[in-house]
């Protein structure tokens, strides 16, 4: 849909512009993130974005009408808004908490070029949106690679069925200096082993995951969590340096990884092996 489609009264939001109160809000490369609440009985005026962007619901419900049609969507529920999609939004009593990725124009315009993109409006409630609820929910506070992992395993998960690995097809011949590759010291980004397989980023993500059982991303963590378990015992570093050694974002992001790993704290591990 084209601006002149939108109508009289209808907003065309920039790109990075939300409605609701902004509760946190980064850009990394071509993806935005944004996360807003909004008050109960807030209703949205008709309006659309320049750019398309997945909507996932943390808290609360609202209604939302395009066209004729009108699907209330509550905690879990995922939405994919094509670009200048005319929508209107009516908050149930208790308002809601909503995370928003936006893609910029010009990489959602490679994506469609190369079948990686709903071809239209996507709705998933929360029994299939749960892979992608967690990868979004880490999305904010993890890595340039674990953001471009959640990305691309969100358009693996919705996009076209176009070049989806099968179950029984084989392992990929790329997939072990793939996985060599990630367990480095210096992880590359997906789209760059992508290249080097002679893939698409996104069916990369597909074929990776349905081989490993594991995320790129996951797999550069646990190996870099590993190096950061020897480290820690092996010296007198402080916790934060032996994150920034590990290639982790800073002290909180580590911990948080290595207590969903270990059970324990960096400290606490230190104090019992060492």
């Amino acid at each position: 849909m084209n601006e002149s489609n939108l109508g009289a009264g209808s907003d065309l939001l920039d790109p990075g512009r939300f409605y609701g109160t902004a509760l946190a809000h980064r850009a990394a490369g071509e993806v935005t993130l944004a996360e807003g609440r909004y008050a109960g009985h807030t209703r949205l005026p008709a309006h659309a974005h320049q750019s398309p962007y997945f909507c996932l619901v943390l808290e609360g419900w609202f209604e939302e009408s395009y066209g004729p049609r009108r699907e209330t969507c509550g905690p879990g529920t995922l939405v994919f808004h094509l670009a200048h999609e005319v929508h209107a939004d009516h908050f149930g009593v208790d308002g809601a908490r909503c995370f928003n990725l936006e893609l910029a124009p010009g990489l959602a315009d490679r994506l469609a070029d190369e079948g990686a993109l709903p071809p239209a409006r996507l709705t998933l409630g929360p029994g299939r949106s749960a892979v992608m609820t967690a990868a979004l929910r880490a999305a904010p506070a993890g890595s340039a690679l674990e953001l471009e992992d959640a990305v691309l395993a969100l358009l693996a998960e919705v996009g076209p069925a176009k070049d989806r690995p099968t179950r029984h097809e084989s392992r990929p011949s790329w997939l072990g200096s793939s996985i060599e590759r990630l367990r480095g010291p210096e992880a590359p980004s997906i789209a760059e082993l992508a290249e080097e397989a002679g893939v698409h980023p996104v069916y990369f993500t597909r074929a990776f995951r349905a081989a490993v059982h594991a995320t790129p991303s996951a797999v550069a963590c646990r190996a870099r969590l590993e190096r950061a378990s020897v480290a820690l015992l092996a010296s007198d570093a402080s916790v934060t340096a032996v994150a920034c050694e590990a290639g982790f974002a800073d002290h909180s992001h580590f911990c948080r990884h290595f207590r969903r790993a270990f059970g324990v704290t960096p400290s606490h591990y230190r104090r019992l092996f060492a």
